[in-house]
């Protein structure tokens, strides 16, 4: 029996969808996160918008002053931030719960573990909040441009290096600095593995238990933006409008060319990849 020519064919990675444009931010998209079948996007217009998997608007919330920089969920509730100086919570349906944090600073990257947010900011501080009760704040002094966590490790930076810092909690939390590796922002992390960008901000450098597996120093033509994992497989895109994709020993398996400055990606179902960036633009690509 010869299987069906719809078994045979494997569609390589491609664009799927783009959104409407009259349900554009109307500024750059700077964040989005993949949760519970939904989509959320945060830009630089102060808006939050729930989306779901077709891309068809299903909420709006004029959320901060200015730009938001990140999104972040727990079980039961939506996390925002900003360079307001602000982090707020909301229910799924973007309505406001609670603003958590009103600070002198730019908070530029959000993280739920384990039920627990971490909010690292412009001047080096890692704020540690349970049930949006601030439980620990430690000092990294290395801005938080980008940050993954994974067991009790954070990994941060911005230009120059990554920061590794160990934390631990004894009633509140404290935090020790581990090391610094080569790279900077943006980064991602997963269990052993650590995906970083080289210094030229062109590169990817992939690590192993904190040991250098391999290095690609011309990744993309141009500065790259977004880096993420999923399913054995890294994707990276950035400013050359073209999603990469690799294996984990850093050999390139396809890419996919797109029509806007890449500053930000997220894995939804299945096959699903949600990308998005520049003139308030999402895109959904599909994996093969």
């Amino acid at each position: 029996m010869f299987a069906s020519s719809k078994q045979l064919i494997s569609m390589p990675l491609h664009v799927k969808k783009e959104i409407a444009e009259c349900d554009r931010h109307s500024y750059d998209v700077a964040t989005i996160i993949f949760h519970n079948g939904s989509l959320y996007s945060g830009a630089d217009d102060g808006k939050i918008i729930k989306w779901d998997t077709e891309l068809q608007k299903v909420a709006e919330a004029e959320a901060h002053l200015s730009s938001i920089y990140a999104l972040a969920a727990s079980d039961d509730v939506l996390y925002s931030c900003s360079n307001d100086g602000t982090i707020k919570s909301w229910s799924f349906d973007l309505k406001p719960l609670k603003t958590l944090a009103t600070e002198n600073c730019e908070f530029w990257k959000i993280q739920v573990e384990d039920g627990v947010l971490f909010a690292g900011d412009d001047q080096g501080n890692l704020r540690i909040y349970e049930q949006d009760s601030i439980k620990g704040l430690i000092l990294v002094l290395e801005p938080f441009k980008d940050m993954s966590i994974t067991g009790n490790s954070v990994y941060s930076g911005k230009d120059s290096e990554v920061v590794v810092t160990e934390f631990r909690k004894e009633g509140t939390y404290a935090g020790m600095h581990r090391m610094n590796l080569r790279g900077r922002a943006p980064m991602i992390a997963c269990n052993d593995k650590l995906v970083v960008t080289g210094e030229s901000a062109k590169g990817l450098i992939i690590y192993e238990n904190h040991k250098k597996v391999v290095e690609m120093m011309e990744a993309h033509e141009m500065i790259i933006n977004a880096i993420i994992m999923n399913k054995g497989k890294i994707y990276s895109g950035g400013w050359d409008r073209v999603v990469k994709v690799w294996s984990m020993d850093g050999k390139e398996i396809e890419k996919c060319p797109v029509s806007i400055v890449i500053n930000t990606m997220v894995y939804g179902n299945d096959r699903d990849i949600f990308v998005a960036g520049g003139d308030g633009i999402i895109l959904k690509l599909q994996d093969n």
